[in-house]
């Protein structure tokens, strides 16, 4: 059992619901349609964990000489096996999308999330796939974050309120693509990742889109209008949240530079991953800071992230 849970990337699990959740309350500004927010959040954990499996799958000649302890290199499961379950799992995420929408009740919705998690399935094939040692990769792993927040919204009730683009509010695109900026930096930063030395310089341009997709979630709710009825107050505590959430990313991609070794980086990274959760738990107290209670949920998703780390690797 241990070796899938290794295999999906169980740590890392919770930040794919992380997004569905803070996306799902951005624009509905609640999770009482539950039924739609369930399928999404197996939708996005089945889409995760196809790209994880998918990833080992493709991998495999590299992982047998880099890092032959993992699932498949090391025989625990079979790569018969880990490939029927990583096209399994992408099935079923776009499925469990597909659901979502009918359960909304509307083509448009229907559309949207087969649009999305469509998309979705692309990408992570890409990315794992033929396109991984390409210099679009980081991208398309950015991208991939991308569609998991607009797959949170893609049932929105109230989509045609306010500023739309493709059906979706426009501040959900801008978290959406500040979230995948930031992805696609980390994903920049860990390539060569078991490499002793690093490029200072691919350290350095992966810290520099790092932090701008954190200036860019910071700014976030300058596009709510015509979405989102912000108080004044908390547009101006939001990105002081968001700066006191990235003190410890700032402090890790420092460390890279200086020390320029693999460890270094792999923290960096890690620190990265985990930072998410708490800004998605920070756009749910944008979305309803009368109702803490939201936010409070998904930053518990931190706490198995944490746990689970100790006991198997998240990267």
């Amino acid at each position: 059992m241990l070796a899938w849970l290794k295999l999906i990337r169980l740590p890392n699990l919770p930040t794919a619901a992380a997004n569905v959740l803070s996306a799902f309350l951005l624009v509905n500004q609640s999770w009482n349609d539950w039924p739609q927010l369930v399928l999404l959040l197996i939708s996005a954990l089945a889409l995760y964990s196809a790209g994880m499996v998918l990833n080992d799958v493709f991998d495999l000649n590299q992982d047998t000489q880099q890092r032959p302890e993992r699932p498949i290199p090391s025989g625990q499961i079979s790569l018969t096996v880990a490939r029927k379950l990583g096209w399994g799992l992408l099935a079923t995420g776009i499925g469990s999308a597909m659901s979502a929408g009918l359960c909304a009740g509307t083509l448009n919705d229907v559309f949207k999330c087969a649009s999305v998690s469509g998309l979705l399935g692309i990408c992570i094939y890409l990315y794992d796939g033929p396109l991984k040692r390409t210099c679009i990769a980081p991208v398309l792993m950015g991208a991939c974050r991308s569609l998991n927040i607009l797959l949170g919204g893609a049932t929105a009730t109230s989509v045609q309120v306010g500023y739309c683009l493709a059906g979706f509010p426009v501040i959900l695109w801008a978290y959406a693509i500040a979230i995948g900026l930031l992805i696609g930096g980390v994903t920049l930063l860990a390539r060569n990742e078991n490499r002793a030395q690093q490029s200072r310089l691919r350290i350095a341009i992966s810290a520099l889109v790092i932090v701008g997709g954190i200036a860019s979630v910071a700014i976030v709710p300058v596009t709510s209008q015509g979405n989102l009825a912000i108080p004044e107050m908390i547009q101006k505590v939001y990105p002081f949240m968001i700066a006191m959430i990235s003190v410890t990313i700032v402090r890790r991609l420092i460390i890279c530079t200086v020390q320029n070794d693999s460890r270094s980086v792999k923290f960096a990274v890690i620190a990265t991953l985990r930072s998410l959760i708490l800004f998605d738990a920070a756009v749910c107290y944008l979305a309803r800071p009368d109702q803490l209670m939201y936010a409070l949920i998904v930053l518990a998703l931190l706490a198995p992230v944490l746990v689970l780390s100790r006991w198997m690797y998240a990267t």
